[in-house]
C-alpha cells in the first residue's frame, strides 16, 4: 500500500512486514548517512538489534552525492562476495538522494534486488517524482518526506528497532542521542559529550576522508560502537585525542574561511558567503553558524565546499530545499545543498553569478 500525506509531503509504502523481512534474512546490511549522528546512530541501532537476534550484519556509510553512491555500489558488491551473502535485508537510513546521484543509487537498488536482497528505505527528506518511482519499484518498505517530526534516527527506531524489540532502554538511549543532536534538543550538561562525537565524525569525513575514506569509516565505526556500548565518550582515549586534534585543525581552518567571507545584499536577500580555501572542508553548519555570528543580519548563508558542493542555510524564510532541488540537490527548508562541479569557488564573478541564480530561483518560488 502506498500513501501520500499532502500537508507534510510524507510518502510511505508497506508492501511487507518488517518482522517478516528481518526474520527471513540471514544477513542485514545497514546503509547510513556518514556525516552526522543521525546516520551513525541509526547504524548503531541496526547493529544492536541484529546482535540481539544473533544475526550477522555490517554497516556501510554513504552520502548524498555521486562519488559516495559509486563507492557504495562497489562496497556493497564487495561485501556480498566477501561474506558469501546469498540473501539479505538492506536498511537504508538518512540517505537523501540528490538528482545527480539518482542513476547510481538506482544501480545500488538493482544490485540489492539481483543479489536476493530486500530493501527498506527510511529518510526524512522530500524527494523528486523520479526517486519516488524508483523506490516504488525496488523498496519493500519506504518512508520519505520532509516531516519536521522525523529524523533518520526517529524512523530507524520507530519502524525497525521498536517493531522488532519493543521498548528497550539501550536502544532508546542511542535514538535519543541521535535525535537530540539532529534537532539541537540537548541540554548544556550534555552538549560537551555530543559535541565531542560530532567533532569525531567531522574529523573522519572532512579531514581524514579527503585522502582515505576507508580510515574515515574506521573512525565512524568507533563512534557507532561507542553508541552501541552505552559507554561515555569521556572514557574513550582515542576519540578524545581525535577531538582535540580536530579542534586545533578546525579553529585554524574556520578562522581562515570566515576572514575571507563576503556579504552580498540584493533586495530582501542578505547573503553571507564562505568558501573552502584548502583541500579540507568543514561541517557546513559550523561554517554557516559562524557566518551568522559575523553577519547577524543575513537571512541566507552559502558555503561553497571543495568538489563544487554548495550548502545553504536560512532562517526559515527562504526555502533552501526548493532552491537546491532546482540545481539537482535536496534537503530541508532551513538547510540543504547541491553540487556544481564547474564552479570556480576562487572566482568572485563566479560566486556573484551563483548568488544571482540562487536569488532568481528564490524569487520565482515566492
Amino acid at each position: 500500500m502506498t500513501a501520500y500525506n499532502d500537508s507534510y509531503k510524507v510518502m510511505s509504502k508497506f508492501e511487507s512486514d518488517i518482522k517478516d523481512l528481518f526474520d527471513d534474512a540471514p544477513f542485514v546490511i545497514g546503509i547510513v548517512h556518514r556525516q552526522d549522528l543521525d546516520g551513525v546512530g541509526s547504524g548503531a541501532m541496526i547493529e544492536k538489534v541484529c546482535e540481539r537476534f544473533n544475526k550477522r550484519s555490517i554497516i556501510l556509510y554513504s552520502n548524498y552525492d555521486r562519488e559516495d553512491a559509486e563507492r557504495l555500489y562497489n562496497q556493497l558488491s564487495d561485501a556480498i562476495k566477501r561474506y558469501g551473502i546469498y540473501k539479505f535485508l538492506a536498511i537504508v537510513s538518512d540517505i537523501s538522494i540528490n538528482e545527480q546521484a539518482v542513476d547510481l543509487y538506482k544501480k545500488v537498488f538493482e544490485l540489492i534486488e539481483a543479489s536476493n536482497g530486500k530493501l527498506v528505505f527510511l529518510d526524512h527528506h522530500a524527494f523528486s517524482e523520479r526517486v519516488v518511482e524508483i523506490l516504488n519499484r525496488y523498496a519493500d518498505i519506504y518512508i520519505i518526506g520532509d516531516d519536521p517530526e522525523n529524523t533518520g534516527a526517529t524512523l530507524t527506531y520507530r519502524e525497525f528497532a521498536r517493531k522488532l524489540i519493543g521498548f528497550d532502554k539501550a536502544l532508546f538511549k542511542i535514538y535519543a542521542i541521535a535525535l537530540a543532536t539532529d534537532l539541537g534538543l540537548f541540554t548544556v550538561k550534555e552538549t560537551e559529550s555530543f559535541d565531542t562525537l560530532y567533532k569525531v565524525i567531522s574529523y573522519a569525513n572532512d579531514i581524514v576522508g579527503v585522502e582515505n575514506k576507508d580510515e574515515a569509516d574506521r573512525i565512524l565505526d568507533k563512534v557507532k560502537d561507542l553508541l552501541k556500548s552505552g559507554s561515555s565518550v569521556n572514557d574513550n582515549k582515542e576519540l578524545l585525542e581525535i577531538t582535540e586534534r580536530y579542534k586545533r585543525e578546525e579553529e585554524k581552518i574556520l578562522n581562515d574561511i570566515i576572514s575571507k567571507s563576503i556579504y552580498i545584499e540584493k533586495g530582501r536577500y542578505k547573503v553571507a558567503v564562505a568558501t573552502s580555501l584548502g583541500k579540507y572542508d568543514l561541517d557546513a553548519s559550523v561554517v554557516c553558524d559562524t557566518l551568522k555570528l559575523k553577519y547577524p543580519e543575513s537571512n541566507l548563508r552559502v558555503y561553497i565546499k571543495n568538489a563544487g558542493q554548495v550548502r545553504l542555510r536560512s532562517n526559515g524564510d527562504i526555502d533552501c530545499a526548493r532552491i537546491s532541488k532546482a540545481f539537482g540537490g535536496n534537503g530541508h527548508i532551513g538547510a540543504a545543498g547541491f553540487v556544481l562541479k564547474d564552479i570556480d569557488k576562487n572566482n568572485i564573478d563566479a560566486i556573484n553569478d551563483l548568488i544571482d541564480r540562487i536569488i532568481s530561483i528564490a524569487d520565482k518560488l515566492n
